[in-house]
């Protein structure tokens, strides 16, 4: 397993400043502590790309922050819609397309989403979730069964020395090379930079610009400068 997480890492492209969307969540700068022009990011949204034969051509959008409204591990598998159009207002649609998602915590679950035919003779749909839950009171939290692992000298959970490195060489070229961010609110003008830095990201296929807008009004961005 170790082998082929390495291998993965060692796979992804080194990101660039127009793979990345900063943000900032409003009130920040008021916390104890933090520096009244302070820059930090608080959220971080990035669209990378692993080089192999299995993954290629595969996007992959990933979303972390702070003080948002849920705090959640998940993974959303898009599907790509089928060539042929299945029902009547097909073409109308709008949100999303079928998926899978997983959760991994605070509990751990798996959905299916599709497109099911609703009552009646009209040949129109509606996207509905299929959702399994595992809840398991009184199991071990995460630290939990991380340190005893640790104590118990098991290593599967842990990232090996060569995996890390690789992982740092895809983020350090962002880290060193930046855009000049200008402290922004969500205006016309931030989406027209989010759309420059990813045309997807900004087309909400990531929430990084349009859902997670409308998740939490309160998130100030950070964009590259017009």
């Amino acid at each position: 397993m170790h082998n082929e997480k390495a291998k993965v890492f060692k796979a992804m492209r080194p990101l660039r400043p127009d793979d990345v969307v900063r943000g900032q969540y409003a009130g920040y700068r008021l916390e104890p502590d933090v520096a009244k022009r302070s820059d930090v990011e608080t959220f971080c949204a990035l669209q990378l790309f692993i080089d192999s034969w299995r993954w290629d051509g595969v996007p992959w959008y990933l979303r972390s922050g702070k003080f948002l409204p849920d705090t959640a591990t998940e993974i959303l598998v898009e599907l790509k819609p089928p060539p042929q159009r299945l029902f009547a207002d097909a073409e109308s649609i709008t949100g999303r397309s079928n998926y899978v998602r997983f959760r991994l915590s605070p509990n751990s679950a798996v959905a299916l989403a599709a497109r099911v035919k609703l009552a009646g003779k009209d040949f129109v749909g509606e996207q509905r979730e299929l959702y399994l839950s595992e809840e398991r009171p009184g199991g071990e939290t995460p630290y939990e069964r991380l340190l005893g692992d640790a104590m118990a000298g098991n290593g599967a959970l842990f990232t090996r020395e060569d995996a890390v490195e690789a992982a740092w060489a895809v983020v350090d070229p962002v880290l060193k090379t930046h855009h000049r961010f200008a402290l922004t609110s969500d205006t016309p003008g931030v989406r027209k930079g989010l759309m420059r830095s990813s045309p997807r990201m900004a087309a909400g296929i990531t929430p990084a610009a349009q859902s997670c807008q409308d998740d939490n009004p309160e998130l100030t961005y950070f964009c590259p400068g017009e």
